[in-house]
């Protein structure tokens, strides 16, 4: 239980920057007085306003490394902390982290020349880990008592994930937004295809399933203006609920879970389930419909009006072909399919949305599909050209940190 003292200390310290900001006046983001350390000599200060995320089991907070005299050592670089009492869960998804990184780090060491005599000549950029960096994994945070229970890890700062984003689109239009604003093309396919690509590394390398594919978990790590290209980069995020495959899964997001899923669940035996990478190709196919449309498409439904919807044998999926298309057992606000312009991109969900799960496409097949086939050769130009990916690209309105923003 957290003394009232330490409540009214915490109010106080919203109305008023704490006193070590005086030390550190350059810092973008201010120092809360909270700090946090793994007992074994790496030390964070915590800053911002803590924000809890959607599932209630986890807050995560802006911190800066600093030295044993609490003095910052990088003023330029925030960090994001995920904090949770769930040490199991946390421990779970540092080592996902490490396992993606490890691989994307093996698989360049082989691209070079280094890696043997076949590939001497082979001109390829390194592959970048199109997930966040996960720095460190702190079992007890020592030095705070506000999360003196909890777990830790350290990762990079991300700008804004890919649903805030959607919604700034759509209020800055109208407050109600009736009509969903669609989200510019070429920001959407870049998007799929950095999704896509974590779910190469995910199912390819480390045999992970991942299991929460959704817009939350796709972040832009600068900010992004529409007026201003290329697009800026865009990594994922979160992999606290990535299983083995052919695994069982401990967590699950409704609308990133395949009707197969969802038949388990309402049968009672949902953590019986097998993961197969189809799950996640799904999920990449509701991703793209929401993303293309500027609809969730169970935006507004209770999870378990998700699951109901998804089991019934009726269940059509959404294939953004136009109204109309989709099945009329439900309430217009589901099925009221939206179009979705590209013709390319409404053969790829419906490869994605197929009920069987054996009739999916593999995310092999996913990255060699058309809709991405003009913007790769457009990358491999721009990397012969000037030796850097188009996502490495830093607004011009605020590089570094991004400038603030709600950094997911």
């Amino acid at each position: 239980m957290i003394p009232a003292s330490f409540q009214l200390q915490q109010q106080q310290q919203q109305q008023k920057p704490h006193p070590s900001n005086d030390l550190n006046p350059n810092l973008e983001f201010p120092l809360t007085g909270q700090s946090i350390s793994d007992g074994r000599g790496t030390k964070y200060l915590l800053a911002g306003a803590p924000k809890r995320k959607p599932s209630g089991r986890s807050e995560i907070v802006m911190a800066y490394k600093c030295d044993d005299q609490l003095r910052v050592c990088d003023s330029v670089t925030p960090y994001i902390v995920k904090l949770s009492t769930h040490k199991d869960k946390l421990k779970r998804e540092y080592d996902n982290f490490r396992l993606v990184q490890e691989q994307t780090v093996d698989k360049n060491k082989n691209n070079g020349w280094m890696g043997g005599i076949s590939h001497m000549f082979d001109q390829q950029q390194p592959e970048e880990d199109p997930f966040v960096t996960c720095y460190d994994f702190l079992s007890v945070c020592e030095g705070s008592i506000k999360y003196a229970q909890h777990s830790a890890i350290v990762l990079e700062k991300g700008h804004e994930d890919m649903r805030d984003y959607e919604y700034r689109l759509q209020v800055q239009d109208d407050p109600e937004y009736p009509t969903p604003t669609v989200m510019d093309p070429s920001v959407v396919q870049s998007t799929l295809l950095v999704a896509a690509k974590c779910l190469q590394v995910l199912h390819s390398r480390a045999r992970l399933v991942w299991t929460d594919l959704k817009a939350e978990n796709l972040i832009f790590m600068e900010l992004q203006n529409d007026a201003l290209e290329p697009i800026v980069k865009i990594k994922g995020v979160d992999l606290e609920s990535a299983i083995p495959h052919r695994g069982n899964p401990l967590d699950y997001t409704p609308e990133a879970c395949p009707p197969e899923f969802a038949q388990f669940h309402l049968k009672g035996n949902a953590y019986d389930f097998v993961l197969d990478y189809s799950y996640d190709v799904w999920s990449f196919g509701m991703l793209a419909y929401e993303l293309s449309t500027g609809k969730a498409y169970f935006k507004g439904k209770t999870p378990t009006e998700i699951m109901t919807i998804l089991s019934d044998p009726q269940f059509v999926p959404p294939l953004g072909t136009g109204p109309g298309s989709a099945t009329e057992s439900y309430d217009g606000s589901v099925n009221s399919d939206h179009p979705v312009a590209d013709k390319d991109l409404r053969e790829l969900i419906r490869a994605c949305l197929q009920l069987d799960p054996r009739r999916r496409i593999s995310v092999q097949t996913i990255l060699k599909h058309p809709y991405f086939q003009q913007q790769q050769q457009q990358q491999q130009l721009d990397q012969g050209s000037s030796g850097q990916s188009p996502y490495d690209y830093e607004s011009s309105m605020g590089g570094g940190s991004g400038g603030g923003g709600t950094f997911w």
